[in-house]
């Protein structure tokens, strides 16, 4: 069962900072020319905080995560952020359009959760990196500050929550972003409400849809660090059967040294795979060629991406590299640069039952399997680790 508590937030005044203005995606999402484009969109997005100001640089150096939490601090002693008056909860909708063109809205509530071991009220379902933890752990340790937020699903809490959006109360906030997405945002701090929001979250079951790495620093923070809000990390819960959430596919391009290796690949792939129903995938070679083929999803099999790549790691002759490409135009435009030395494998979905069925069990997915529509934003509220929960 989560851990998720109320804190007192930290949001940007309107009268300072229009709402709406300092709303960034996540840190892993964004590429130096957005990174650009959201530092000229206003001066205080909070890419600054995420990232800093240096698009060709956005790692940074212990003492520059620490610059990045003063900046904040200071923001604090001008009023250009204020802390809320209360610990709250944060209610969240955000309507957005798909990478489909599809307008969509997606609903949580936002809190601290406490980040424990895996396996003890959140799972994970996503392997993870060293390296990735490392460099977040040292932008929270240093900085102090909590900007990103992790994406907790479960499943059913979209009706026991519908009440509390539909009371009819003015969002706190209702903003735009850069992109033309609106986020509004409910700040629920009376003391009824907070504990009927605690005691509904309580008993569900949450998987880490988005954030395993923040996560995991927040975890390790917590052994090392005496400041009061150290192991907690800024969560969002929400449910996975939500008709505006969609786990889409990463596909893979795998270059290969030696010419003839693309088609034998594609070739072993599908003598291994195709069995004529299932979920579909395709095969393509650089010379418009093609082989489609289903396979069944069968949770008493691996996943799907680990026994594609199984075989072409046996099946492939000499050195190869594997690219992840969420968009399938641009995946065959990278096909084509590479010529007769690429191949590219368009993967099917995780179905959310799939997902669901597979982490509940304690099993996790290879990185780069599944890819969390939409990405929770970033600013909306910020929260101090050295503040009480």
């Amino acid at each position: 069962m989560p851990e998720i508590v109320p804190f007192r937030g930290l949001r940007f005044d309107a009268e300072r900072v229009p709402h709406g203005a300092e709303i960034c995606p996540p840190y892993d999402v964004i590429d130096a020319d957005q990174h650009l484009k959201l530092l000229q969109h206003h001066d205080l997005n909070a890419v600054r905080l995420v990232l800093g100001d240096q698009p060709e640089s956005p790692k940074g150096t212990e003492s520059e995560y620490r610059a990045r939490g003063d900046l904040v601090r200071q923001w604090v002693d001008e009023g250009i952020v204020r802390h809320d008056s209360a610990p709250s909860y944060y209610l969240y909708e955000y309507e957005f359009t798909n990478m489909h063109g599809v307008r969509s809205t997606y609903r949580g509530v936002l809190g601290a959760a406490c980040a424990k071991e895996w396996g003890d009220g959140v799972l994970g379902h996503e392997e993870i990196r060293p390296k990735v933890i490392d460099d977040r752990l040292s932008l929270l340790r240093e900085s102090g500050v909590d900007t990103g937020v992790v994406q907790l699903c479960d499943q059913g809490l979209s009706s026991q929550l519908a009440p509390f959006f539909s009371t009819g109360s003015v969002p706190t906030v209702d903003a735009t972003d850069f992109l033309g997405d609106r986020h509004r945002l409910w700040v629920v701090d009376e003391p009824t409400a907070v504990t009927a929001i605690r005691e509904l979250i309580e008993p569900r079951q949450a998987i880490v849809a988005d954030g395993h790495h923040r996560y995991t620093a927040a975890r390790r923070l917590g052994r090392e660090d005496p400041r009061p809000g150290a192991g907690h990390v800024l969560t969002m819960l929400g449910d996975i059967d939500q008709e505006g959430l969609r786990i889409e596919p990463t596909h893979r391009v795998l270059r290969f040294a030696d010419r003839a290796a693309p088609a034998k690949v594609a070739s072993s792939i599908a003598q291994s795979l195709d069995q004529g129903s299932g979920e579909p995938w395709i095969l393509e070679l650089h010379d418009g060629s093609s082989i489609e083929g289903q396979t069944p999803m069968e949770l008493s099999e691996p996943t799907f991406a680990r026994r594609i790549a199984s075989i072409w790691e046996s099946a492939a002759t000499g050195e190869f590299e594997i690219e992840n490409w969420h968009d399938v135009a641009a995946a065959r435009c990278r096909l084509q640069e590479l010529g007769d030395h690429g191949l590219l494998c368009v993967l099917p979905a995780v179905s959310s039952e799939e997902f669901w069925q597979r982490c509940s069990r304690g099993e996790v997915f290879p990185p780069k399997t599944t890819y969390f529509e939409p990405k929770i934003s970033t600013g909306l509220v910020i929260r101090l680790v050295e503040e009480e929960l």
